[in-house]
């Protein structure tokens, strides 16, 4: 489930049909969507050692790899705010917040 403060974002594209096939999805939808696939297909947990303050956060993953791909899904604009086990909150972009149910 997904949800935005932002009706301009559009999450996924279904390709046009055109005679004979398909055509491509835009690149800007697929590029997205990987971002959002690296900020979302993880196990990695954002923790703030100062509960006052939310700037200073640090992941805590079994993984190296799995830290250095949300590392950069952030350095893209995808921000991790919160994860547990059963839902994920991220800061996209255009800065909307996005939840999703974890399965």
């Amino acid at each position: 489930m997904a949800t935005s403060d932002s009706d301009q974002i559009q999450t996924t594209s279904q390709p046009a049909r055109k005679a004979g096939g398909f055509r491509k999805r835009d690149q800007r939808y697929v590029v997205r969507d990987l971002i959002l696939a690296l900020c979302l297909c993880h196990n990695v947990t954002p923790v703030y050692p100062d509960e006052n303050d939310k700037t200073k956060k640090e992941f805590q993953a079994s993984s190296p790899d799995e830290i250095a791909l949300v590392t950069f899904a952030e350095a893209l604009g995808m921000n991790l705010l919160y994860r547990d086990e059963n839902y994920i909150r991220i800061s996209n972009p255009s800065g909307a917040i996005e939840e999703y149910d974890i399965l």
